[in-house]
C-alpha cells in the first residue's frame, strides 16, 4: 500500500485516499539520510510476504569491550 498524505485512518476508503508518490527525489533524500521511507507489503488479509530493514549504525552488542 502506498504512503498516504497525513496518515491512514481505520475505515478509510483506499480508492479515495490521497496517496503520496514515490519519486526519484524521495528515494534520493532517503539515501542521503534526509527522510525515512518505510515499506509495508501487507495483503488485504493483513499478511505479508517479506520484511526489509536498514540499520545504519553498529549495535552496541557488536562492539568489543575495551
Amino acid at each position: 500500500m502506498p504512503a498516504i498524505k497525513r496518515y491512514w485512518r481505520k475505515g478509510m476508503n483506499r480508492a479515495d485516499a490521497p496517496y503520496l508518490p514515490l519519486t526519484p527525489e524521495v528515494v534520493d533524500a532517503h539515501l542521503r539520510g534526509e527522510t525515512h521511507i518505510g515499506l509495508y507489503p501487507l495483503s488485504d488479509d493483513e499478511t505479508f510476504w517479506w520484511v526489509a530493514a536498514d540499520f545504519d549504525k553498529k549495535p552496541r552488542w557488536l562492539t568489543p569491550n575495551r
